[in-house]
């Protein structure tokens, strides 16, 4: 349920000499995948002791908020239905076939929903999923 990115900067002034230079972001490329398990573990840490959050298995470096039902989850993760129902159309399961997919399935940049039509469309599909308010 919750969904983060991390973004890393590729450009910095160097300390001996000032010049802004970028940094080889072939080698943070290459270690995308760790990087992103020791965030992930990072991030569980800091919202288990700063605030009490449990959780659920980790598997492939993710784990699930405890208590929040999959089919909650699933209800509001669109995004990754529309990945999956792209591969399965063409029988594709792989890694590659998912990054794909998930080009293929963009959604082109242009007029994007306000704030409150986000929330009241949230708010309906929490409330066909059963869950309410408080």
């Amino acid at each position: 349920m919750l969904h983060t990115h991390v973004l890393v900067a590729n450009l910095a002034r160097t300390t001996d000499d000032g010049i802004w230079r970028t940094l080889d972001s072939r080698k943070l490329f290459a270690h995308a995948k760790t990087a992103g398990v020791l965030y992930q573990a990072q991030l569980r840490h800091e919202l288990t002791a700063r605030l009490g959050v449990a959780w659920q298995p980790v598997v492939n470096g993710h784990a699930d908020i405890d208590r929040v039902d999959r089919q909650l989850i699933e209800t509001f993760s669109q995004r990754r239905a529309q990945i999956v129902e792209h591969m399965a159309s063409r029988g594709e399961t792989s890694a590659a076939a998912a990054q794909t997919a998930t080009l293929a399935t963009r959604q082109a940049k242009g007029e994007r929903a306000t704030e409150a039509e986000l929330r009241r469309d949230w708010a309906h599909r929490a409330t066909r999923a059963g869950v309410g308010a408080g």
